[in-house]
Parts: C-alpha cells; sequence; structure tokens
C-alpha cells in the first residue's frame, strides 16, 4: 500500500520487521489495541502515527532490499518518523488512514499457494 503524505508517496508495508517494530513499540497487535480503547482521541492519534511509521518503515526497508536484490537503485522516499507524521497531518487524516493500515497488516497473514498444474503423461491411447 502507499500512503500520500504531503504530495509524497510512501509504500506502507506489514513485514516481519514492522512486526518487530510492534511488539517493541506496543508489545503486540493486541496491546495496541487494547491500548486504542483505553486513551482518548490525542492518544489514539499519536498510536496510529506510531503504527503508521512502522508500516512505512517496513515498506521503504522492502522497497531498498527488494531493489538491491534485483541490482537496481532505490527511487523511492526515505521513511519518516512518526513525530514528522504528528507534525504534518491533521488528526482526521490520521484517524482515516486506521482502516487501511489494518487491512495492510490483515493482508500480511495472508497465505498465497502456488499449485502447479499437474504433469502431463505421455500416454498413447490404443483403439
Amino acid at each position: 500500500m502507499f500512503v500520500d503524505i504531503m504530495g509524497i508517496k510512501y509504500p506502507a508495508s506489514y513485514t516481519i520487521r514492522a512486526q518487530t517494530l510492534i511488539d517493541k513499540q506496543f508489545g503486540g497487535l493486541d496491546q495496541m489495541g487494547s491500548k486504542m480503547q483505553e486513551v482518548g482521541d490525542a492518544g489514539k492519534f499519536d498510536l496510529i502515527a506510531d503504527l503508521l511509521a512502522i508500516l512505512i518503515d517496513g515498506g521503504v526497508t522492502r522497497g531498498r532490499v527488494e531493489c538491491e536484490l534485483l541490482g537496481t537503485e532505490y527511487d523511492g522516499p526515505a521513511a519518516i518518523s512518526a513525530e514528522a507524521i504528528k507534525q504534518l497531518l491533521k488528526p482526521g487524516e490520521v484517524f482515516d488512514l486506521y482502516p487501511a493500515l489494518m487491512d495492510e497488516i490483515r493482508d500480511g497473514y495472508k497465505t498465497t499457494i502456488k499449485l502447479k498444474p499437474p504433469k502431463a503423461k505421455n500416454v498413447k491411447a490404443t483403439p
């Protein structure tokens, strides 16, 4: 997913690195959800901005590593800090992003299984 902040499109991705940062920052996704219910609006905006910064870090890091593996140069933006997000975005903008961030996290848990078609057997039909 991409998030537009002041005209800059930031990649945001729920990666293992992002999950590790969420664990360090919040104690895990469940604890973040509990904190969201315990705090007032200002606290919710802070938590969402923190989560957004973590997912952007995940997206930027993923983009850089993908480019390194492919032998190309990363031309996306650098990650943005939670503090910068809190200074730039309005409360409503941050709150509106929350469902998309949670969708990105849910999508991170989906698995894709690629099935190979069965190999054709060289069988001759007999009359």
